[in-house]
């Protein structure tokens, strides 16, 4: 029998329900709203992704020429102090009055300018060198990314060098009186302002002026210097581990003169000028791609290191990524790496991607069990691998110690190569050694005049 409801529960259902059709309301006038402001808002932002597609830059892998690669070329030629560069700005474009030693050093420079701008697609607009009030000059011209343009102009200054030393014995006879010296000695010390502007007017003064013709400049070899000779052992010294620090850490060995190679580390503080400065006074550079040890992370290779866990791909990117920071890289050796050269995959991406840059490589043997140099002999590669180590012991004895024993090897094969670092006791021994051992009829030459090529020997 089903009892009557009391007027209190009458009241609650009836609160319950007019609850409901509240919130019904509410969820149904809200739709409209949902279904109107969200297609806009997605629509607002499909126009924002189309906008920035079309008007934005893109990020791109391939670094563009500004002023800033252009002058990391120019402070590399400034390192041994004997180049002024002066830059002023007019009429929007600038000029680097460019003040250098010697015709070989402008060349190098121009030379190695010449390279980058290439490799990066810029322009590149020399002009004829020629005489200007007895000093050569050259006009460089060339265009950034940004559709700006620098004009570079070369001063070859030796002058005062040469016109010091005859001055000073004319001062010595007493025989001659001071009317003698005086008119000719006064103009050429100090050329009144008319005659030697500064700044932005001598900059165009030596480029609107009529010029002569200068004469033909001749590059040479480093490796002229020491021709071959029959039958006398060729020794290759190749320093590792080179972009640590500025190049003065090495310019004991630059001023022996002789054929060194240089193997650089990559994504280092001084990689890139270290490279410039090398390849502007035509030393051999290598780049020194850092690999993963056996005894890794105990032992760290370094920033970009070619590491096993990395894909065909991958280790690609790593040597391209690390080619663009070591420039006129002729070859590659690996830093560390006992682990990746005796893997045959690894080292067949690794050697694939030095091949494709018809770049020569040099295996350093860390590993016993290395195939890194069979391998890239099966591929056709210019390839050879080292000899000796100078300096697994830092110490100077043991480094003249290793000289003598890469002679040994030189005098049994015919040739030897040797790999040191630019240890104070390596150096120290090479600057010592060197000169002797050259008397004595070894030939010091670049790793690349060492090379097994396909089908010879070198």
């Amino acid at each position: 029998m089903a009892t009557k409801k009391s007027t209190g529960q009458k009241k609650t259902t009836a609160r319950r329900r007019t609850t409901r059709k509240t919130r019904k309301t509410k969820k149904s006038g809200g739709g409209w709203l949902k279904w109107v402001l969200i297609p806009l808002f997605m629509g607002f932002l499909a126009l924002g992704t189309v906008f920035a597609l079309l008007y934005l830059p893109l990020p791109t892998d391939n670094d563009g020429v500004d002023a800033a690669m252009i002058q990391s070329v120019l402070i590399a030629a400034e390192v041994d102090g004997d180049t002024s560069i002066q830059k002023v700005t007019k009429d929007g474009i600038e000029r680097w009055k460019i003040e250098v030693p010697s015709r070989k050093r402008k060349d190098a420079i121009i030379r190695s300018l010449q390279n980058v701008m290439v490799s990066k697609g810029g322009r590149f607009e020399p002009g004829q060198e020629n005489r200007h009030k007895g000093k050569l000059v050259q006009v460089v011209s060339i265009g950034l990314e940004d559709g700006d343009q620098i004009r570079l102009i070369f001063v070859v200054d030796g002058s005062r060098k040469r016109t010091q030393k005859p001055r000073k014995p004319k001062k010595k006879p007493a025989a001659k009186p001071a009317v003698v010296q005086k008119p000719k000695a006064k103009p050429d010390r100090k050329p009144s302002a008319k005659d030697k502007p500064s700044g932005a007017d001598a900059l165009a003064a030596l480029e609107a002026e009529p010029l002569e013709p200068g004469d033909p400049s001749r590059l040479i070899d480093a490796q002229e210097e020491t021709q071959a000779v029959v039958n006398r052992p060729m020794i290759a010294i190749i320093i590792d581990d080179v972009g640590h620090q500025p190049i003065r850490q090495i310019k004991p060995l630059l001023d022996l003169k002789y054929p060194i190679t240089f193997a650089v580390l990559p994504h280092l503080a001084y990689s890139a000028t270290n490279s410039i400065h090398l390849h502007q006074n035509q030393y051999e550079v290598m780049l020194h791609m850092p690999m993963e040890p056996d005894n890794f992370p105990k032992a760290n290779p370094g920033e970009g290191a070619i590491l096993s866990y990395l894909n065909d791909g991958e280790i690609r990117k790593s040597v391209n990524r690390a080619l663009k920071t070591v420039p006129f890289a002729l070859g590659v050796n690996n830093h560390m790496g006992s682990k990746i050269t005796a893997n045959r995959t690894l080292m067949q991406s690794v050697l694939s991607e030095v091949k494709k840059h018809n770049l020569y490589w040099i295996d350093s043997r860390t590993n016993s069990q290395t195939v890194a140099y069979d391998l890239a002999k099966s591929l056709g590669m210019r390839t050879t691998k080292r000899d000796v180590f100078l300096d697994a012991e830092e110490s100077y004895d043991f480094v003249v110690k290793q000289l003598a024993r890469t002679c040994e090897v030189a005098d049994r094969k015919g040739s030897a190569i040797a790999i040191g670092h630019p240890y104070p006791s390596t150096i120290k021994a090479l600057v010592d050694e060197m000169p002797r051992l050259n008397r004595e009829g070894y030939q010091f030459v670049f790793a690349s005049k060492l090379l097994e090529i396909p089908g010879g020997t070198f």
